[in-house]
């Protein structure tokens, strides 16, 4: 069940995953907790600042079998952790600030990851998922983009409330201080005080004090103490390239051999074509009009906040 570090004790945390933990659903069940535990997210409050946080249910013949958490990072695609989605062939996203739910149809993680329930220091553990159909928010976080400052404040983000899991609610931490892992042995983490638990597993973690959010990492381990958060602006590039070939069934923004776009994404114009970029194929794919009509400042500030397009 666990892996040494310096700092001690480090188990994944999604339930239903191998031998970690289970869940039986709504209907009953005992979720068990892996590794040492500190009652988090303790003192948590409802994540309604954060609408863009999704519950992830692992079906399986119509049953849940596995928990995790994700955000909303687009209208069909979803962030998470990469050992959410290994193994896995159907995903249940619910989001609670829309009351709405979509399957998943097509999951990635950012790369192998054989370690068991162990959090694998040589992994990233980032992972995607797409939705078959849209969840619609009136705006999405972006993406962290460089390394957090030793110290920096975080929100971590997950469905699990002193040690009970919800199917229809997430839940928030206050701040907490985070600081790079290497020192231990995860140089694609950040590590902070426990306050995470089994199904708060893909959470994101916001970055405090920031105007749009902005995620900086996803809910990865925890134990002895410690949580491991995977950090986001490693792999951000693989998410905005997976993300652009993935769109509109893989058709939209797949392509960036054609025809160049008819002006920069970060100037307001014409309409652009979705195929003429990876990040117009994106923002395409969250708003029809800036392809199909005219592509104005809403497109430019959507270009920033999916690919970090025009300085975000």
């Amino acid at each position: 069940m666990t892996t040494k570090s310096a700092m001690g004790v480090v188990c994944l945390v999604a339930l239903g995953l191998g031998a970690v933990a289970c869940v039986a659903g709504p209907e009953g069940g005992d979720a068990e907790t892996a590794g040492e535990r500190d009652g988090a997210i303790k003192g948590a409050v409802p994540a309604d600042a954060y609408p863009e946080a999704v519950l992830i249910d692992m079906m399986k013949n119509g049953q849940v079998i596995g928990a995790c958490s994700g955000a909303l990072i687009a209208p069909r695609f979803v962030l998470t952790a990469a050992h959410c989605v290994r193994h896995q062939s159907m995903f249940r996203v619910t989001s609670p600030a829309l009351g709405e739910a979509a399957i998943a149809d097509l999951a990635a993680p950012y790369d192998a990851y054989e370690n068991g329930e162990l959090v694998d220091p040589a992994s990233h553990d980032v992972g995607l998922l797409r939705l078959a159909t849209p969840l619609d928010l009136p705006s999405y976080p972006s993406l962290g983009d460089k390394p957090l400052a030793n110290g920096k404040r975080v929100v971590n983000v997950g469905r699990i409330e002193d040690g009970e899991i919800s199917f229809d609610a997430m839940f928030a931490s206050k701040p907490v201080k985070v600081r790079g892992a290497a020192d231990i042995g995860f140089p694609y983490a950040y590590r902070a005080t426990e306050k995470i638990e089994s199904g708060d597993s893909g959470g994101p973690d916001f970055v405090v004090g920031s105007g749009p959010h902005v995620i900086a990492a996803v809910n990865s381990g925890s134990g002895g103490g410690i949580e491991l958060l995977a950090r986001v602006d490693l792999v951000r590039d693989w998410i905005v390239d997976w993300m652009g070939k993935h769109a509109a069934g893989g058709a939209s923004g797949a392509s960036t051999g054609g025809a160049p776009c008819a002006h920069d994404l970060c100037d307001a114009g014409e309409k652009l074509d979705p195929a003429c970029d990876l990040c117009a194929g994106i923002v395409c794919e969250s708003d029809a009009f800036c392809c199909a009509s005219q592509w104005d400042q809403q497109c430019v500030l959507e270009a920033s906040i999916f690919c970090g397009a025009c300085g975000g």
